[in-house]
């Protein structure tokens, strides 16, 4: 994937709060992350039928500032810039089978391991 693409995924992520099922839908519609951040708030409105508020996370000038920011600082940390639309990426597979899953997740350490079969038990520490 292009970096200046990554860049717009990463913002686009961030700006839709994780909630991957609305990112993908804006960039099948538009044809990719880039073309998101080229529409104007009344465009995205005519697709959305109406206002949302993160429409203003995406009009926002440093939002791109900001994911470039994080993906130089990943890159600095080690750690993988994972995205669900790069079949090249190492996203896991398991994790695509979510209807919801992230557009972007951030991975660091044995990535071979999430191919295995596990358990994870999810909580709070102050239950």
């Amino acid at each position: 994937m292009e970096r200046e693409e990554l860049i717009c995924m990463v913002a686009l992520n961030r700006a839709l709060r994780y909630y991957g099922n609305i990112a993908r839908e804006l960039v099948e519609l538009t044809g990719s992350a880039k073309q998101v951040f080229a529409l104007n708030r009344r465009e995205l409105k005519e697709m959305f039928n109406r206002e949302y508020l993160f429409f203003g996370s995406i009009l926002d000038e440093h939002c791109l500032r900001d994911a470039e920011r994080e993906i130089e600082w990943a890159s600095q940390n080690g750690v993988r810039v994972l995205c669900s639309l790069d079949p090249e990426c190492g996203y896991p597979k398991r994790l695509l089978e979510c209807g919801d899953h992230p557009l972007i997740i951030y991975s660091k350490g044995r990535c071979e391991l999430i191919n295995r079969r596990f358990l994870a038990i999810v909580g709070t520490r102050k239950a």
